[in-house]
């Protein structure tokens, strides 16, 4: 019972690092097609 802790919490942790990432990339996309016509 007591290991399930620290599993949890790394998944936890790789779900935000993911959502942060996918942030990131939208962010670049959207960045890309904002400049893409000026450019």
């Amino acid at each position: 019972m007591q290991y399930q802790q620290p599993i949890r919490r790394l998944r936890r942790l790789r779900q935000t690092e993911t959502v942060r990432t996918l942030f990131k990339e939208t962010i670049l996309t959207l960045n890309d097609l904002l400049y893409c016509p000026f450019s």
